[in-house]
């Protein structure tokens, strides 16, 4: 099937679209139609007739219809079993009560049945009072009466229709009679202890009984008073109330023996305490300042807090006679039978006696001769805190040895077991000790010198990293060296140390940077200017490779249109380089430009040369001209169209044309210009006005053009032929214009981007010229472009 495309240029024109064809229509007033939308919402529906055709629109749905002025139009709104038609709405607005409509309309419009559910009467009365009202089938008959009847304040009203309770899911089906019921609430008081609530403390009233509530018993607890708050009711459920909880004080006497007083002359002081008191912490009254016989004291005895409400408690000093005490002492390793190396024994003044503990068998066999206990003397009523043993006590010899040598000695006896030990003596890489030696048994000793290598540390370093690090001492010089770090760029040991004159020693990383060689050659056949063909250079981490220089290439001899150049080479510092210097062949630029302004650079060189064809060149870039170009070297001179190889096609690239030797190698700048100015220089080329094919034979011979001229007296239009000279004669018959450009004087233009069409109209009143691939014939268009004004409607049909 064709596909026709119809374009309207520039003022309004009427196109009517059929199958395969493309036409020119006038503009008709037809009947004014207007739409009509009818819905319904849920509960029933509508019957619609239009001109006696009958529609049917469901419950919950909306329909639209086309009608004109004239439309003879009924609706009727049907309802639904137990449901009941409500109104009609128009346009969103009340409009109607009547079932049934007839009516016409000129505009658009809407109208809407609405339907509800049918209504019962419901009567609601509770002894002296009645109402009644209307109310749907629908569920909420609960939240209807709550709204129309408002409760007394702390009461409720229950509905009930017969013994059945009216609730939110009630339903009304038929005419009803509901009673109310009206409840007082029920509120609570909570009675709390704490979190706890108290025994009967959970008390529930009405605002019927409010004044005869019952208040539950108070806690009983030693040492606390309780009582319940004053409080007002809140009518809430919940409401708590916590009882006042106080501490009792306790009244508590100390009192003094007859005959003894406070110093201000007082015989007993009185304080209070309570539950929270212990009787370990309690704060007593002082009996420093009370004065008591020498050799007695007074003290408060023991007593019990009681927390008797009824009772209170009475505490008398007690004066009794101070105990002194005397510490019998063995010496250091001997006890008495009771393992203990202590015996104390008490006297008061008013008994002194004292017997001395018997001195053990096994004591005595270190004294030489007769052995007591230091004297003391009860009569000083005091306390002997050291009696110890007194006699000649036998003596025993400690010798401190440095191997045969004996450095010095002292004596010790049972009695004094303090000896002077000799200094000891230094040797170096050791640290010396006298050997553990215990004295508490007597006997004659012999104290060793203790000597311990003095161990010393190695440690490995990188810098300020520590590597490892290693003990040794004197009588051990054997460690383990740990592994040499590598480090990236540089050769590395460990730097040299001595262990036999001991000591603490660092060895420290040493960092050689390690040296690469860059050995510059020239390729094959070629040298420098001293003959050599390579240049050696040296390099590490720590050199600036800014500073190596490449060598110069100057004074190398190279052919013709070449050159030679170091390639670009990052210097690694992993291994040696050999760099060679590449040979490349010269580039030359071509600069394309357009009115002036630089489209683009490409580049070619004496190895773009194409053999067999004697040219050097390189691909065109797109331009808005019409790609015709003039050429000019470096040199600006022109080189006019008379002298110019143009362009030629090579697998479907257009190419520029260089040069036809080697001398011509050099830079270029080409210049983009509109086709008409060149045509001018090809006199041959130009052909009659109409013969479309002719012309584009003729230029084809000279030039591969994208863009193609066709002049016309009295208008200038041209169309564009893509690619035209990849076709032969009898191909450009069956390849028609891609674009068509018009211009006239009085400034109409106007363009039809398309490939391949089937045929070409032009309309304009009358008169219609059409070309196909076949016939393609200007003569007629031309007349017709001649006799439009700039304000008239051309048609252009296009079909593909």
């Amino acid at each position: 099937m064709k596909k026709l495309i119809s374009i309207l240029i520039p003022v309004l024109i009427v196109t009517a679209l059929a199958v395969g064809v493309i036409f020119v229509t006038k503009n008709v007033q037809d009947k004014k139609e207007y739409t009509l939308s009818i819905s319904a919402s849920d509960g029933g529906k509508v019957q619609l007739s239009i001109d006696d055709k009958d529609y049917e629109i469901g419950a919950g749905t909306s329909d639209e219809f086309t009608v004109t002025k004239k439309s003879k139009l009924e609706l009727n709104a049907v309802a639904k079993e137990k449901m009941t038609f409500v109104k009609w709405q128009k346009n969103d607005k009340d409009y109607s009560l009547n079932k049934k409509l007839k009516l016409s309309i000129s505009k658009n419009a809407k109208f809407k049945a609405v339907f509800a559910e049918e209504k019962f009467n419901v009567v609601v009365k509770d002894g002296t009072f009645e109402d009644s009202f209307k109310f749907s089938g629908a569920n909420g008959i609960l939240e209807e009466l709550n709204s129309k009847y408002t409760p007394r304040e702390h009461y409720t009203y229950v509905y009930k229709i017969g013994e059945t309770e009216v609730t939110s899911e009630t339903k009304i089906t038929q005419d009803v009679t509901i009673t109310r019921i009206e409840t007082p609430n029920k509120y609570s008081l909570i009675f709390k202890y704490g979190h706890s609530v108290v025994d009967g403390g959970n008390v529930e009233y009405t605002v019927e009984n409010k004044d005869s509530i019952v208040v539950p018993a108070l806690p009983v607890e030693n040492g606390y008073t309780f009582a319940w708050p004053d409080y007002t009711l809140e009518f809430v459920v919940g409401q708590e109330i916590q009882v006042e909880k106080s501490i009792i004080n306790y009244p508590i006497k100390f009192v003094l023996p007859e005959g003894y007083e406070f110093v201000d002359s007082i015989t007993f002081i009185e304080k209070t305490y309570t539950v929270l008191d212990e009787e370990s912490s309690f704060v007593l009254p002082s009996l420093t300042d009370v004065e008591v016989e020498e050799h007695y004291e007074m003290i408060w005895p023991e007593f019990t807090f009681d927390f008797d409400e009824q009772n209170s408690v009475e505490v008398m000093a007690v004066v009794s006679p101070i105990v002194y005490s005397v510490k019998f002492n063995l010496p250091e390793g001997f006890t008495f039978e009771n393992e203990s190396s202590q015996i104390v024994k008490q006297y008061t003044v008013e008994n002194k006696e004292v017997v001395a503990p018997a001195i053990p068998d096994d004591v005595k066999a270190y004294f030489e001769g007769e052995v007591n206990w230091s004297s003391f003397d009860t009569n000083e009523l005091k306390d002997f805190e050291n009696v110890t043993l007194s006699g000649t006590a036998t003596s025993y010899t400690v010798k401190f040895m440095n191997g045969s040598t004996e450095v010095g000695s002292d004596t010790y006896t049972i009695l004094d077991r303090t000896i002077e030990e000799p200094e000891v003596p230094t040797i170096a890489h050791y640290e010396t000790r006298w050997e553990e030696y215990d004295l508490t048994k007597l006997e004659n000793k012999t104290v060793e010198l203790v000597k311990t290598p003095v161990e010393y540390t190695v440690t490995f370093k990188n810098g300020e990293t520590e590597i490892a690090t290693e003990t040794y001492d004197i009588e051990n010089k054997t460690i383990t060296v740990p592994e040499v770090p590598t480090v990236e760029h540089y050769d590395t040991k460990w730097d040299d140390y001595d262990l036999t004159n001991g000591g603490n020693i660092v060895v420290v990383l040493v960092k050689t940077p390690t040296q690469y060689n860059v050995t510059y050659k020239l390729p094959e056949g070629y040298a420098f200017a001293d003959s050599s063909t390579s240049v050696l250079k040296t390099y590490t981490i720590e050199t600036d490779l800014s500073t190596i220089e490449l060598p110069s290439l100057d004074g190398v001899v190279v052919e013709k249109y070449y050159e030679l150049a170091w390639p670009t080479v990052d210097l690694n510092y992993t291994t040696n380089q050999e760099i060679v210097a590449q040979k490349f062949a010269i580039q030359y630029t071509v600069t394309f430009v357009e009115d002036g302004n630089e489209l683009v650079k490409k580049t070619y060189s004496i190895e773009t040369y194409t053999e067999g064809k004697n040219y050097y060149g390189c691909i065109l870039p797109e331009t808005t001209k019409s790609n015709w170009i003039v050429y000019k070297k470096n040199s600006d001179e022109t080189l006019t169209v008379t002298n110019l190889i143009v362009q030629t096609y090579q697998e479907d690239q257009a190419i520029v044309l260089i040069g036809k030797n080697n001398d011509e190698i050099a830079n270029y700048v080409i210049e983009a210009v509109n086709i008409r100015d060149v045509l001018v220089e090809y006199k041959n080329a130009y052909a009659p006005e109409n013969d479309f094919i002719k012309i584009t034979n003729k230029i084809s011979k000279f030039v591969a053009c994208k863009d193609f001229v066709i002049k016309d007296k009295a208008v200038d239009y041209f169309g564009v032929v893509d690619s035209m000279t990849k076709y032969t004669n009898d191909e450009l018959k069956a390849y028609f214009f891609d674009n068509i450009y018009i211009e006239k004087a009085s400034g109409i233009n106007f363009d039809i981007v398309k490939h391949y069409p089937q045929s070409v109209t032009f309309t304009f009143g009358e008169k219609s010229v059409t070309m196909t691939k076949d016939n393609f014939d200007l003569t007629n268009l031309s007349d017709i472009f001649k006799s439009c004004n700039q304000a008239d409607t051309i048609t252009v049909t296009v079909a593909f």
